[in-house]
């Protein structure tokens, strides 16, 4: 929960974040991110997406790839949809996720053997993207893709809708979204390279320590010079957990894995979770063609 808010001021010069991928800012702010990985990693980084982790001043493995970019990941957060947008997407994923429970819906009124028998008399001479889902069963397949779709428009959704509630309603006192999320995303980097809690250090005498600089390089690179770090910083570092500071996988992409949300009728649930238990129940054999 972040108890402090950065000043009108500030809170103003970080709604100029940079639009582009390609803009100077965002080069800016990219270089001075590893910059400072460098010097947390005791200058075992020298450029690219795979980071390390360090550990007693080895590098005991590497994390990070070009379609998942730890540092893009932490600039992401520099650039905010607008609300316009962001209620767009939103209504988009609402069409999506009422579109795939009437599907479900109709396709529960049929049997299975009716499904398959239903789609074996559709014509030949198919792609082979349709000769996998043949071979998979067409019902199975085409429960399984609902099922999926469906949660990870759900979880879209609510995620969503839980950044809108975090937004203060009284006006002049709107939280800057886009500063807590580049600190937070810099702590967390921090610490999966170190093994460490990062620290906010500032005083008389400036900035100290290892990741206070750091972020002091990224928002003035953004463009956020009067941008002040204790509120952003001090959420951030709150806000690491011990699985930050222990690496281990990243998440598969949204939706790619049952959950417990109960967003996903339970009917749907149930199927799948029995197509997940007869394909492991099934030898591995290479698929045949109808």
């Amino acid at each position: 929960m972040i108890s402090e808010t950065p000043t009108n001021a500030a809170s103003a010069d970080a709604q100029r974040p940079a639009s582009s991928t390609k803009s100077p800012e965002r080069i800016a702010a990219a270089e001075a991110i590893k910059e400072g990985i460098r010097r947390w990693s005791g200058g075992l980084y020298t450029d690219g997406p795979q980071l390390p982790v360090v550990r007693a001043g080895d590098i005991i493995e590497h994390f990070g790839s070009e379609a998942n970019d730890p540092v893009e990941q932490v600039l992401r957060g520099s650039v905010l949809p607008s609300e316009k947008r962001t209620a767009e997407d939103r209504e988009r994923l609402a069409k999506l996720a009422s579109s795939l429970r009437q599907c479900a819906s109709a396709c529960s009124a049929f049997e299975d053997a009716e499904l398959r028998k239903l789609a074996k008399g559709t014509r030949r001479g198919r792609t082979t993207e349709e000769r996998v889902s043949f071979a998979l069963d067409v019902e199975k397949a085409l429960l399984a893709s609902m099922t999926l779709l469906l949660e990870a428009a759900e979880e879209r959704i609510a995620l969503l809708d839980k950044k809108a509630e975090e937004q203060p309603r009284k006006r002049g006192r709107k939280k800057d979204t886009a500063v807590y999320t580049v600190a937070a995303a810099l702590a967390q980097l921090y610490a999966k390279i170190t093994g460490k809690r990062p620290t906010y250090s500032e005083g008389a005498d400036g900035l100290s320590g290892e990741y206070t600089p750091v972020l002091r390089n990224v928002f003035d690179a953004l463009g956020w010079k009067k941008t002040t770090l204790r509120g952003p910083a001090k959420a951030a570092v709150s806000a690491v957990t011990a699985a930050d500071l222990h690496l281990k996988e990243l998440p598969p992409p949204l939706g790619l894995s049952p959950s417990s949300s109960g967003c996903v009728p339970e009917h749907m649930r149930s199927a799948f979770q029995r197509i997940l238990k007869e394909a492991q129940e099934e030898p591995d054999d290479p698929p045949h063609p109808p």
